[in-house]
């Protein structure tokens, strides 16, 4: 992989999240509305953890819940993985395979411009092996 591809060229810009107060029911239907399985969680603007489709699985089954009984609150993961656009994406996929990452959240000014999913690092080592780096 080239040294000088960075996050920014790969990652899905300005991705949907889910507010931090609103309910499991409500994640569950973006997840599946826009066929992805990581929302960035905000609380007031702020960019507070992220939820995943596991997650909200694994929160319904243990808590024997309903959608719409539980909040996002109830099971965000707060331990972020935030990185800058302009952090090389091998440096970036390193660490998310050494610590066993599901997505790292791209942050420039304090404000939320992107996410890299481990399905976008599959797509990016395909780009690579396949010689195409200017589509995604």
């Amino acid at each position: 992989m080239k040294n000088d591809l960075h996050i920014q060229s790969v990652m899905h810009p300005l991705p949907h999240s889910v507010g931090y107060d609103q309910t499991l029911h409500t994640a569950k239907v973006m997840l599946a509305e826009y066929g992805i399985r990581h929302l960035p969680v905000q609380k007031g603007g702020e960019l507070i953890g992220v939820i995943s489709e596991r997650d909200i699985h694994f929160a319904l089954s243990v808590e024997h819940a309903e959608p719409e009984e539980l909040k996002v609150a109830d099971c965000v993961t707060e331990e972020l993985f935030v990185v800058g656009p302009g952090e090389p994406v091998a440096a970036v996929a390193r660490q998310m395979a050494e610590q066993r990452i599901g997505c790292a959240l791209i942050v420039e000014n304090d404000k939320l411009v992107g996410i890299f999913t481990t399905v976008d690092a599959c797509r990016t080592l395909h780009r690579v092996l396949e010689g195409d780096l200017s589509s995604k």
